[in-house]
């Protein structure tokens, strides 16, 4: 429980309240799709009581990190799409032409989490009312998928997501611009193309 509040309610509302507000001030543009932000804000705070209940009721996977039960995982993947549709409609409809760095992390973190998210929970319910699922996978190929999404619940949304942030914040609060762009690009497609498929490490 507590590590699922730290990583993903305190964690997780702090990428998704900087990245919504980071987009905005880059792209020189109000978020896309009106109330959907609020869908988006509200819809990750009820995600976040079922799985605090669940936890508290013993309704879980037993999966590390990704321990909410089916109905849980399949509202978040809602939540999360609207999420994806809201940033990117921002960056669409963007005055400024020119993508700032921030916004790479913030889209790969968003993006990859989402993939993740949706191989790793595969699970057939037990039955039609029960909140019981099993996993899609088993044996190895269970282990392999759970910690491929393990691996990059740190390496995805603790990482990659803060990094958007501190691309942004960090060279606001200096009053200076990033030292090398070209270090940033670098920087972000080292972390895309290696860390993603570095899990199996933790077999």
């Amino acid at each position: 429980l507590h590590t699922s509040g730290v990583v993903f309610a305190f964690g997780g509302n702090a990428l998704l309240c900087t990245s919504l507000y980071v987009v905005q001030r880059t792209c020189r543009a109000r978020l896309f799709g009106g109330d959907l932000a609020w869908f988006v804000f509200w819809g990750y705070q009820l995600f976040i009581v079922m799985a605090a209940t669940g936890y508290l009721l013993g309704i879980t996977e037993s999966r590390e990190y990704a321990e909410p039960e089916w109905y849980v995982d399949i509202w978040l993947t809602i939540v999360w799409v609207a999420y994806l549709i809201l940033f990117l409609g921002t960056i669409f409809k963007r005055k400024e032409p020119h993508i700032y760095v921030a916004n790479w992390f913030y889209l790969s973190f968003i993006v990859t989490i989402a993939m993740l998210h949706v191989v790793n929970n595969l699970s057939m319910p037990a039955s039609f009312v029960g909140s019981k699922s099993y996993s899609a996978f088993s044996g190895v190929q269970d282990a392999l998928t759970q910690w491929w999404y393990g691996h990059n619940a740190v390496g995805f949304f603790l990482t990659a997501g803060f990094l958007g942030m501190m691309y942004y914040f960090v060279p606001k609060q200096a009053n200076r611009p990033v030292y090398s762009y070209r270090l940033s690009i670098i920087h972000f497609w080292a972390i895309i193309f290696l860390y993603i498929w570095a899990g199996p490490h933790h077999l």
